[in-house]
């Protein structure tokens, strides 16, 4: 069949299947410089918008270290304990959990004051505490202290059952937990700790 053909489209079909050949031999050497020039573009479209927002806080950086000195001078006082000292601010979390647990019906066992530590202008105050309550008691407690208008956190929370109960009752639950708070030295509030 190749004889069949004239040397001038033998040229033609010899050139036309070098340029496929090297069309081809060029495409697969540059489609992975293709995608790594991708990838290597999305990555600094990335960091542009990274350096954008930087810029934007640092634009912004006067008007929050102002929010900051407003909020250090006046820090929202009905969700922190305020007192003239430790021990008073350790009382009003103590009074007031107490009171919680009390009102939802859960028995204290055991109750201790965490010594102060100081974060950020405020003292967090803690308390060790073991109680005992069913489980339905221990979500009331839970209700209530949500919704306590102090800003309170848990920490290193242990609820056991005890081995030997009565199937007619709840399941009673012994709780072990550390809570905090926040409070402020200084002056109490007017009319006293609320």
């Amino acid at each position: 069949m190749i004889d069949l053909l004239s040397p001038l489209y033998r040229k033609i079909l010899a050139l036309t299947l070098l340029a496929l050949v090297l069309t081809a031999i060029g495409t697969l050497a540059l489609l992975p410089l293709y995608n790594l020039i991708e990838v290597k573009s999305t990555q600094i479209d990335q960091l542009y918008s990274s350096v954008a927002r930087y810029q934007n806080i640092l634009g912004r950086e006067d008007i929050y270290r102002k929010r900051l000195a407003t909020i250090r001078q006046a820090p929202l006082p009905e969700i922190t304990y305020n007192a003239a000292s430790h021990a008073a601010l350790n009382a009003q979390m103590q009074n007031d959990i107490r009171s919680i647990i009390q009102r939802s019906e859960g028995r204290i066992d055991n109750m201790q004051s965490i010594a102060p530590t100081p974060e950020d202008g405020f003292q967090k105050i803690g308390l060790r505490m073991s109680l005992r309550a069913d489980s339905k008691i221990l979500s009331k407690i839970l209700q209530n202290i949500a919704r306590h208008s102090k800003l309170l956190a848990f920490g290193n929370v242990s609820i056991r059952t005890a081995e030997n109960q009565s199937p007619r009752r709840a399941p009673a639950l012994t709780v072990r937990w550390d809570i905090y708070g926040y409070g402020l030295l200084g002056a109490e509030p007017e009319g006293g700790a609320k």
